[in-house]
């Protein structure tokens, strides 16, 4: 990807919903992701419903992180955010690559199986590889989904790594140098959102924040090692 000079480069990492744009009879399941011959055909079968993945989750988390990525683009460029999505049936997808409905989350996996199905999908490895060269990376993963990254990830020099996260998953997250922004149920009254959406809400507003005062905000999440920015831009973006 190509940013003007100086310009820094963010990467959002998000996850996949039930709730999507199409619905297959039936949609993939677990077992076709298992069989790359298989999954080819059922693709095929599937070829009317396939969407990019930034298009095909409708869930509440998703649409409002894509609302805030659109907000990011207005106030940075079109270039300076890419996305990732953590698909429990794909793996580690960009939001132009295309889908077919599905019917996998994690969530709905004992702990055990769910690891060892991300394993299968390379989580952890394939985003570390796709870390690299960021400035800021955002991380919208509930408790299943960094399960299956392994987290803490590794902080590059000149890098942040802020989660938007449970209060809980501070011990997993911060002694790899990570910054949390708490997402639970106080932030859920503070944001005026339910707890399905939340991640993608504060997104949203961090973007409805940059879109209006521009990278200087950018620059300041990046300086503190802290949430105290962050958490700081967020409030008074949601204060009425």
């Amino acid at each position: 990807m190509t940013t003007p000079s100086g310009a820094h480069r963010i990467l959002v990492v998000t996850s996949c919903t039930g709730e999507k744009k199409a619905h297959g009879n039936p949609g993939l399941e677990q077992a076709d992701f298992a069989d790359p011959v298989r999954l080819r055909g059922r693709e095929a079968e599937l070829r009317n419903l396939m969407h990019p993945a930034g298009a095909m989750y409708t869930g509440q988390q998703h649409e409002r992180a894509m609302r805030g990525v659109t907000l990011l683009r207005n106030g940075l460029g079109a270039d300076a955010i890419d996305v990732l999505i953590l698909s429990a049936g794909y793996g580690l997808i960009a939001e132009d690559q295309l889908v077919a409905p599905y019917d996998v989350i994690f969530n709905q996996m004992r702990k055990r199986e769910a690891r060892e199905w991300a394993a299968r999908l390379d989580a952890a490895r394939s985003l570390r590889a796709r870390m690299g060269g960021y400035d800021l990376v955002l991380v919208l993963l509930g408790s299943a989904y960094l399960d299956a990254v392994a987290p803490p990830l590794p902080v590059a020099p000149r890098q942040r790594i802020v989660y938007f996260a449970k209060e809980a998953e501070a011990p997993r997250i911060m002694p790899g140098g990570g910054v949390l922004v708490p997402s639970g149920a106080a932030e859920s009254t503070r944001y005026s959102c339910g707890i399905i959406g939340l991640k993608g809400e504060m997104l949203r507003l961090f973007g409805t924040a940059v879109d209006r005062h521009g990278p200087r905000l950018v620059d300041a999440v990046i300086a503190d090692p802290t949430n105290a920015t962050m958490t700081n831009i967020l409030e008074r973006e949601a204060a009425p």
